[in-house]
């Protein structure tokens, strides 16, 4: 749990600042390339959001209980 915690802060902190940085790249300095990974990463966001979301969900609910 600890492992996958850690990994799934990782990937959230990644497209947290990776995902403007793309985006001002391809606005500002043209480059498609950029662009492109920005639009690929918001699916892969929202799925790491919502696991995100899901697990703390289970840890706050699952562990009170125990």
């Amino acid at each position: 749990m600890k492992r996958i915690a850690t990994a799934t802060h990782f990937v959230l902190y990644l497209f947290i600042f990776g995902m403007p940085i793309t985006g001002a790249l391809a606005w500002y300095f043209g480059l498609g390339a950029m662009g492109d990974i920005h639009e690929l990463a918001k699916p892969v966001t929202i799925v790491v959001v919502s696991l995100h979301a899901a697990a703390a969900l289970w840890q706050h609910f699952y562990t009170m209980n125990r």
